[in-house]
């Protein structure tokens, strides 16, 4: 293939691989016959009848045994009739070409070594192949009416390159080959979806062409089918969102998880699609599902699959559905993510904690029935245990200097070179005016200060009042309360006096009662003539003579009663020594609230107080007042702290306290208290655990007695809700199915008059699709097929009845129409196998994707000539989609069937659970020291392990044989008796046994696997370096697949030791000898000792001591399955906290 048909970017186009696909090689049977002699043999004639019979010869055993394994590996049937051919030629060079190719059906009958064969004549085509070549090198396009008879169509293309006047000529005879007509399909589809005007944006992303996919939001429900790991919930939460990969190294739950993905989308609705490229990786889904009850809900479409099977599946389940009870969906809401929410913020925290990094939970659980412990105050303020464990070192350093050590305490502020003179010069002056005050006033303790502070107040209030005339009514409570009750009583009237004697304003003269109640006599006569002798006569007294002279003199009348009163209160005031109410007054109230203020028996105190002493705390209150600031900005100092000793310790010992200030200044404020109220370091250690422990206990009261079996309770509690997840979500799945049913029929039972236009539409459509369905289920024959069906009204109906389809890719064009956005979610197993071109059609069907694989597992053989078209599917996604990595391995028993591959290619990150018994040896390697490879087998090799094969042939365990050669199958199988011969197929035919070559080998496991592999030194002793499969590029990933099937043990049996190869540029050859070699220092007996985390461990018997699990397992879902896989296993975890 040309390069210009690939983008020069490293996206990939459609037009790309089709033109790449029909780049066929000039040596492909498809286009030479000639230079492929061995690839076919010939019939006399195309067979007159359907079935017929072939004789096996080698020759026919060759391309029929080849036919079988495409089928079993891949789903494909290779097998085509081809009849008349073609002879043409390019550049000197004669071509034969295959012109009418029929797919032909086989079966292989034992009894007379014959294959019975079977062809419809009606479904041929011509060679897409040669029409394209013609196509590209001659311009010569004839256009197919496969419409016509294969005789006539074969006439049309022969009178077309006679018109054409291209030079050929024909031969009429008949041929049987694997001509690979499979790829005519994958070619129909590219086009199709290459000249389709929509697109997919999956597939956009995955072949390069866009950046991001489109965001399809899905809510899964929080339940699952079974137990599931941390990796495989990421897999779930981001498939949400997202289309990712799933990497899945071998045993990692892949398929386990692929069908909790199922369930979930079961639960959802909608139709999905899973894909592979072998039937069998279908099947081991398909048998999972049934385990849970869902297989009815699911498909398995294969090349073998007739359309009678998927009408059988949806009848069967419309009758399963009508039977069940309708009921209202009880919605179940998990307590599994709300449990290991609360053990994992359990875990953050003791994860956090340094404390446990010293002690164990059953060590703090002791240490609470200590008298230190009990004895220890709690202090929530002190610093952390991992901030204390610093703290503790330093302060160690200086606990000895005992006149020292307590100074580091007291100091407030941070010393440093540019401040540390003008504290020291602090210091002396704090310390000459401590010793002024102390001269008069006898002060030794801080609390004395503060306490002189207090008393500075009260004898200040002292001094200032005790010369005041009223001050003798102060000294007593009951005095105090009179005079209080006194002012108040005189505030009330004097402010209702204010708020008459705006009346005044209207006399000239403030008039006399006589004189007002004169006034108001006149004026009872009402007569207008008197009233106005009246005003006449009074106007004199006033200023404003318009004014209502009767209420005036009302008014003023009884401002001048309150007034009266006022001056009555004045009178006993001023008796009382208040001789200026209005100035005094307010001053004395605040006087005696102050007084009421004070302590109990504080202002008798003062009042006792000797005179002198109380005029010397007043007269010193400022002194005082700043000693007690500046040693409360310049220390911590606690009430008892004497205070002459402090500073003169300070200032005796400043250079020192300098030198370490930086040491002590990293000391927390609450430490520092605990040193100052003399506490030693061992004591605040004790009030440190106590703080943190009592913290947790009440976090987290459930796990402060943590152990063992508490913890297995709630392991256990989790196992049964995951069971009662399992059962909920199962019957959820069926009730919202029966919802569903009973809703399509509500609509059609519903009259048309009652519905919407759009109710009316999805009426029509339920109706139409139930005919269809009603009558394909009372068919014998001649069924509709999946796609007919898919396209029809009756989509509605399948949507319900069976949405899952499990599919080989060799089958999506045939079975499902080819639009985009069909499928919700498209899942892919084994993609390292897959094609990316034959994946292309069921990306182009849908909205998101899951591709499952393993990049150190074998890629696919490919049968393309391009580059671009050998790509996987796995490689190209791997580019463009997120990524997760399952690491928990739970197919090994034994760790060390594992380890290898776990070193060599998954970067020792997988996970393995261990089973009891250990077997001490479960890889036996044996050196066939008579070994002899001679016509590609080794027969002394093949009767050591047949041997051994003899002795299990009997057993229930699931046995795998793998030789490295089919020639070395077979010399194994030759050595068996014919008795021997029927049990291994009858095993074989169950799946409870498979025997096979090197590169068939990936997508099984067993429990016991026997291994030979045969290449060896032959009868002169020569060693040479032909090893098959294993020189192939795909080396290395064949045995990383073949190391990975057992579970429990391997035989391993070779002619040749580790020495005995030579230093090669084989990755795989070098593998395959460090194998030998770890064997051979007995590497594997030594680590297969233990479990996947680097936990403190002691082991006994079954019983395993595991101290302080927290510390290295950290996420409180994968503690949980490694205790549940664990016990599983037959181990009994006792856990040390």
């Amino acid at each position: 293939m040309n390069n210009s048909s690939i983008n020069n970017t490293s996206c990939l186009t459609i037009n790309g691989f089709i033109e790449e696909l029909m780049s066929v090689s000039s040596n492909d049977i498809l286009i030479n016959l000639k230079s492929n002699t061995k690839e076919v043999f010939s019939l006399n004639k195309l067979p007159e009848t359907s079935d017929f019979e072939i004789q096996s010869n080698a020759l026919v055993k060759k391309i029929f045994h080849y036919a079988i394994k495409q089928k079993k590996n891949y789903d494909i049937h290779p097998l085509c009739i081809a009849s008349h051919h073609l002879i043409w030629t390019v550049e000197k060079n004669e071509f034969k070409s295959p012109i009418v190719l029929y797919p032909l059906r086989f079966s292989y009958q034992k009894f007379n070594e014959t294959f019975k064969c079977s062809f419809n004549q009606n479904q041929f085509f011509l060679n897409p192949f040669l029409l394209a070549t013609l196509k590209k090198e001659f311009s010569l396009e004839f256009l197919s009416q496969s419409k016509n008879e294969a005789e006539e169509e074969l006439n049309r293309f022969l009178n077309f390159l006679k018109e054409q006047q291209f030079p050929f000529y024909t031969e009429s005879s008949t041929s049987i080959g694997n001509f690979h007509y499979h790829r005519y399909e994958i070619l129909k589809e590219l086009e199709e979806i290459s000249s389709s005007e929509k697109k997919s944006s999956i597939l956009e992303v995955i072949l390069g062409n866009e950046e991001k996919n489109e965001k399809i939001y899905t809510k899964f429900d929080a339940k699952n089918l079974a137990r599931i790991d941390p990796d495989q919930l990421e897999v779930l939460n981001q498939i949400e969102n997202n289309s990712v990969i799933v990497q899945g190294p071998p045993g990692t739950g892949k398929s386990h998880l692929l069908c909790s993905i199922l369930g979930k989308l079961l639960h959802c609705g909608g139709k999905q699609l899973m894909l592979a490229e072998k039937k069998t990786a279908l099947e081991v889904i398909y048998n999972k599902m049934k385990d849970f009850s869902l297989d009815r809900f699911v498909f398995i479409s294969h090349y073998n699959t007739k359309n009678s099977e998927f009408i059988e599946k949806l009848k069967s389940n419309w009758k399963f559905l009508e039977k069940q009870q309708t009921t209202s969906i009880n919605v179940y809401y998990s307590q599994i993510p709300t449990k290991l929410h609360q053990l994992q913020l359990f875990f953050d925290w003791y994860q956090q904690q340094d404390l446990f990094k010293h002690y164990t939970i059953k060590y703090l659980v002791e240490l609470e029935k200590t008298t230190a412990y009990i004895k220890a105050p709690f202090l929530n303020d002190l610093p952390s245990y991992s901030n204390w464990k610093y703290m503790k070192e330093a302060l160690q350093i200086h606990k000895n200097n005992p006149s020292l050590f307590p100074l580091f305490s007291f100091i407030k502020i941070k010393l440093h070179k540019e401040n540390s003179t003008e504290v020291f010069h602090q210091l002396q002056t704090i310390y000459t005016n401590f010793c002024e005050i102390n001269e008069h006033i006898p002060i030794d303790k801080i609390e004395d200060v503060k306490s002189l502070v207090k008393n500075s107040i009260y004898t200040q209030l002292y001094q200032n009042e005790h010369k005041k005339a009223y001050f003798q009514l102060l000294l007593t409570e009951t005095k105090r309360n009179n005079l209080i009750n006194e002012l108040l009583k005189w505030q009330k009237v004097d402010k209702e006096l204010e708020l008459w004697k705006e009346e005044i304003k209207h006399w000239k003269n403030t008039p006399s009662i006589s004189l007002l109640e004169s006034i108001s006599s006149d004026l009872k006569n009402k007569n207008p003539l008197n009233l106005f002798f009246v005003k006449r006569k009074y106007k004199k007294y006033l200023k404003d003579t318009q004014i209502d002279l009767t209420l005036l003199c009302k008014n003023t009348l009884q401002y001048l009663k309150i007034h009266e009163k006022v001056l009555k209160m004045e009178q006993k005031l001023f008796s009382l020594g208040i001789t200026e109410p209005k100035k005094e007054g307010f001053f004395v109230l605040q006087v005696c609230k102050q007084i009421d203020c004070f302590p109990s028996n504080l202002w008798s105190t003062i009042i006792d107080m000797d005179p002198i002493k109380r005029k010397k705390i007043s007269e010193n209150s400022q002194k005082i007042k700043n000693l007690e600031q500046n040693l409360s900005l310049l220390f911590y100092l606690e009430p008892n702290t004497e205070i002459k000793e402090v500073l003169e310790n300070f200032i005796q010992h400043f250079s020192i306290l300098f030198e370490h200030s930086s040491t002590f200044q990293s000391i927390h404020s609450s430490v520092l208290a605990c040193i100052r109220k003399n506490f030693s370091i061992e004591e605040i250690d004790n009030m440190v655990i106590k703080k943190e422990w009592l913290n947790l206990q009440v976090l987290f009261p459930q796990f402060t007695s943590i152990n063992s079996e508490s913890l297995r309770k709630q392991f256990d509690a989790i196992s049964t809700e995951t069971e009662n997840e399992k059962n909920h979500l199962i019957n959820e799945i069926i009730q919202k199915k029966v919802q569903k049913m009973n809703e399509f029929h509500s609509v059609l039972r519903k009259p048309s008059a009652q519905l919407s236009p759009t109710e009316k539409e999805l009426k029509q459509k339920l109706k139409d699709g139930k005919k269809i369905l009603v009558k394909e289920f009372s068919k014998q024959k001649a069924h509709k097929g999946i796609k007919e069906l898919l396209q029809s009204d009756a989509k509605l109906w399948i949507e319900i009845l069976c949405p899952i389809f499990l599919s080989t890719s060799s089958m999506v064009s045939k079975n499902f129409p080819l639009q985009t956005s069909f499928f919700e979610y498209l899942l892919i197993d084994e993609s390292s196998q897959m094609l990316l071109p034959r994946a292309i059609g069921a990306l182009f069907r849908s909205k998101k994707v899951v591709v499952a694989g393993d990049e150190h597992q074998m890629s696919p053989s490919s049968y393309f000539k391009g580059k671009t078209s050998s790509i996987d599917l796995l490689h190209q996604s791997s580019y463009y989609l997120k990524k997760i990595r399952l690491r928990h391995h739970y197919r090994s028993k034994n760790p060390s069937l594992i380890q290898f591959s776990n070193q060599h290619f998954y970067q020792n990150e997988l996970l393995v659970y261990p089973s009891f018994p250990i077997e001490k040896q479960a890889i036996q390697w044996t050196f066939c020291q008579d070994g002899v490879y001679e016509n590609r087998q080794n027969i002394n090799e093949a009767k050591e392990l047949s041997t051994r094969l003899k002795g299990f042939l009997f057993s229930e365990k699931k046995i795998g044989v793998v030789c490295f050669s089919e020639q070395q199958l077979s010399c194994v199988f030759s050595l068996l008796s014919a008795e021997e011969q029927n049990v291994l197929l009858l095993k074989m035919k169950k799946n409870t046994l498979f025997f096979k070559s090197l590169e068939q080998v990936q997508g099984e496991e067993c429990d016991v696997l026997l291994i030979s592999f045969a290449y060896g030194k032959d009868e002169n002793g020569k060693f040479y370096q032909h090893f098959g499969p294993l020189n192939h590029l795909s080396g290395a990933k064949r045995l990383n697949v073949l190391f990975t099937r057992a579970k429990e043990q391997i035989y391993l049996y070779t002619s040749v030791n580790p020495n005995d190869f030579p230093i090669s540029c084989n990755e795989s050859v070098n593998l395959f000898r460090l194998y030998l070699l770890d064997l051979a220092l007995n590497k594997e007996s030594i680590k297969s000792t233990f479990i996947p985390y680097p936990l403190e461990i002691k082991v006994e018997k079954n019983i395993i001591q595991i101290f302080q699990p927290f510390k290295s397992i950290k996420n409180a879902r994968e503690f949980y399955v490694f205790d549940v896989v664990m016990k599983e296993r037959k181990w009994s975890l006792d856990y040390l906290f």
